[in-house]
């Protein structure tokens, strides 16, 4: 299983304000410095969390996931970097897809679509224009169908991010292809624990205070953070 980023996070679970105060950086209207490494601090409070995030298998602000399978698991399946707050959808590669409509017409269709060679496509619709002579054909692919949200459920116990089917339901059948079962959802603490907030307080005031210093990667994390973070590290990330 894999997943990748759809949506990132926009709002951090550590504020700018939580952060100057970690660090004992104040704040006065006339203190222009102190203003002037907002952008940094900002930067900091981001990268604690991507690290954070990377060490504990957890998404510590909401953010949007898709994750590809290549099957559906009879048994069920775990959605990575939990907790999962919503399911968004689940697609799947069809056997009997494409279903195709094609139709003509000259020039390049769209100067901002992706290329290869002389293949284009959009990635927010299943287009895809495929060029003939100096023509191009437009083939409206629906290469994935949707699972009907009644067929599965999602478990809001431990960790919020088991995926099982409904009562009587069957997972449908898929072509045999890597990647054929795309789930995209919504995942991140929509409030932080105390004991993440406060890690990444740590974390924060680590890089302030190591500011232009060589940094093992072992030791990015302070030892008190790594404490707090394992709380709610998911074991066997």
């Amino acid at each position: 299983m894999a997943f990748q980023i759809v949506t990132p996070a926009t709002v951090e679970p550590v504020t700018l304000q939580e952060a100057k105060l970690q660090c004992k950086i104040i704040t006065d209207v006339l203190d222009v410095e102190a203003y002037a490494e907002d952008s940094l601090i900002e930067s900091w409070i981001t990268t604690a969390r991507a690290v954070a995030e990377h060490y504990t298998g957890r998404s510590l602000a909401p953010q949007t996931l898709e994750m590809a399978l290549n099957c559906f698991p009879e048994a069920g399946f775990d959605l990575d970097m939990p907790p999962v707050a919503s399911i968004t959808s689940i697609k799947y590669a069809d056997p009997a897809f494409p279903y195709t409509i094609t139709h003509s017409g000259s020039g390049v269709p769209d100067p901002g679509l992706g290329i290869d060679g002389d293949v284009y496509w959009r990635t927010d619709t299943d287009v895809i224009y495929v060029k003939s002579s100096d023509t191009w054909a437009v083939s409206a692919q629906q290469l994935f169908a949707t699972v009907e949200t009644g067929k599965y459920k999602l478990s809001t116990y431990g960790t919020a991010r088991r995926v099982e089917l409904a009562y009587g339901a069957t997972w449908p059948t898929t072509r045999d292809e890597p990647e054929a079962v795309r789930v995209r959802y919504v995942a991140g603490y929509a409030v932080t624990p105390p004991a993440v907030k406060a890690a990444l307080q740590l974390m924060v005031g680590w890089f302030n205070e190591h500011r232009g210093s060589e940094m093992d990667p072992d030791d990015i994390q302070p030892p008190a953070a790594k404490a707090l973070l394992n709380t709610v590290k998911v074991w066997g990330w």
